[in-house]
């Protein structure tokens, strides 16, 4: 859905609320914008607000939410809002957005140590990036977020398979960069085991 068509379906307080919430946010107030945000859709006599609300409005709230709870180190509560996403909503958000849903639903898998989950999560963002957005920035940094998962919490024969894969993916598409980062990885593996 474009803005223009965002701006003339949803109504105007529940525009200017998710702004502020935004706005919150981008200046670093990240408890802030959570609790603007968690009350978006109650007006004044604490009732849920129900009309001209799409389902990409409900998705975008709920994932800035996330957001929220992961800059304030909420990982399990952001995971929460993340699974509920996945399950109903997530196929609601633009291209753009689903792929960062995923990248930052694996990161969240990732800080709570949940690294078969968070790999299946990746493995969309990859998806995303390199079908559908055609995005070899974007690609990277989903391999780079995938080894320093498995580097922290020393997930070995992962990582050593993983940096392996990204490699050699590097060597079959030209991608220096990639190539670099897989490498490092490995690197940093030998140091860390000794």
């Amino acid at each position: 859905m474009s803005e223009n068509q965002l701006h003339s379906t949803i109504p105007s307080i529940l525009l200017s609320r998710f702004d502020e919430a935004a706005n919150l946010a981008n200046n670093g107030k990240p408890g802030e914008a959570l609790e603007k945000y968690q009350n978006i859709f109650t007006d004044e006599n604490g009732k849920k607000i129900k009309s001209g609300i799409t389902g990409e409005f409900i998705a975008t709230v709920e994932l800035r939410k996330a957001y929220c709870l992961m800059d304030l180190q909420k990982y399990q509560e952001a995971k929460d809002i993340f699974a509920a996403l996945d399950k109903f909503f997530a196929g609601q958000l633009d291209t753009i957005a689903l792929y960062d849903f995923y990248l930052s639903y694996g990161n969240t898998l990732g800080n709570l140590g949940l690294l078969g989950e968070m790999e299946d999560r990746m493995a969309r963002a990859m998806n995303i990036a390199s079908e559908y957005l055609h995005d070899k920035d974007k690609f990277r940094k989903v391999w780079y977020w995938v080894l320093h998962w498995e580097l922290l919490h020393q997930a070995w024969n992962m990582l050593s398979e993983h940096s392996d894969s990204a490699y050699h993916f590097g060597i079959e598409n030209y991608d220096l960069q990639l190539k670099m980062i897989a490498l490092e990885f490995q690197r940093l593996a030998k140091e860390k085991r000794g």
